[in-house]
């Protein structure tokens, strides 16, 4: 990729690491490992607890420090947190008690977990529709509230 490309890149998805900047200038945008936990400046892992909104292409966590549940809801000062699942980690090693997340399992839940967030506003989950993007490594508690 050209240096205009790669200024892009970085103007489009901020925070994005050298590692992964580098994949995709030298290996094209097919090998872009699409890890957000790998590829983006993260926080320090950190304890969690609100709701989360697991819907069709949707998967949006509502907590603490003005966090919005909807992106109508976001203002420039708060944040649409995209909640997503470590990469590569079994369900079980992530949900307590035997709780499987599949496409069957839309609602809204009550979630207390493990996670760390992207450091850097930008453009996460689906088609970017989220400023920031939380990736869990463990979730303590999960209970549906409502379907």
């Amino acid at each position: 990729m050209s240096d205009e490309d790669m200024a892009l890149l970085r103007e489009t998805l901020p925070g994005m690491t050298e590692e992964c900047l580098n994949i995709v200038r030298y290996e094209g945008i097919e090998a872009y490992p699409n890890d957000t936990g790998r590829c983006f400046e993260m926080s320090e892992q950190r304890r969690w607890k609100g709701l989360w909104i697991a819907e069709f292409e949707y998967s949006v966590f509502c907590g603490p420090d003005g966090m919005a549940c909807y992106p109508d809801e976001a203002e420039e000062a708060t944040d649409t947190v995209w909640l997503s699942f470590a990469s590569g980690a079994e369900q079980d090693d992530i949900f307590p008690n035997g709780f499987a997340y599949d496409s069957s399992s839309d609602g809204i839940y009550e979630i207390e977990f493990l996670g760390r967030i992207t450091s850097i506003r930008g453009s996460h989950g689906h088609m970017g529709m989220s400023q920031r993007e939380i990736v869990v490594s463990e979730v303590i508690s999960i209970e549906l509230v409502d379907d």
